[in-house]
């Protein structure tokens, strides 16, 4: 199949690029892309989860697709059973998968097939990374490591 990222910043766009997706949108040129290419997309896998990227993902979802909620940025979102109905959707949602998909994740990226970015950072920095992730300003996961005192 072919990956399509979508994002707002050109940053996480290049980024998705350089770890395999095949192309980068913005969600202002997504829909007229799929429109003029008559690209037919079976999944679409909403990573933010705000009412604007869920109806987003909706629209360019193909008939008989799956529109899959796995970001939490707002507690409710509306669906309309009537658009859901005429295009056939399926909507899923997740919080996280099972013991054995994780380790197909952690064997992927041994294996090289998947290369996370992943930056370390001090524990004590834990304000100041919440604050980056509430602005929007994280390029990658975070990990905080704790000093070591002896």
């Amino acid at each position: 199949g072919t990956v399509i990222a979508c994002g707002m910043r050109h940053s996480s766009l290049n980024q998705a690029l350089e770890v395999g997706a095949d192309l980068a949108l913005t969600p202002e040129a997504l829909e007229g892309y799929v429109k003029e290419h008559k690209i037919s997309i079976d999944v679409v896998a909403d990573f933010v989860g705000t009412q604007t990227t869920f109806d987003l993902s909706s629209r360019v979802a193909a008939p008989g697709g799956v529109v899959h909620i796995i970001g939490l940025m707002q507690p409710k979102l509306t669906i309309t059973p009537l658009e859901m109905m005429a295009k056939d959707l399926t909507v899923r949602v997740s919080l996280w998968g099972c013991k054995s998909e994780l380790s197909e994740v952690l064997q992927a990226i041994k294996d090289g097939k998947v290369k996370p970015h992943v930056e370390e950072r001090p524990l004590e920095e834990v304000e100041t990374v919440i604050e980056e992730l509430k602005a929007g300003k994280l390029k990658s996961r975070v990990a905080l490591i704790p000093s070591h005192s002896d």
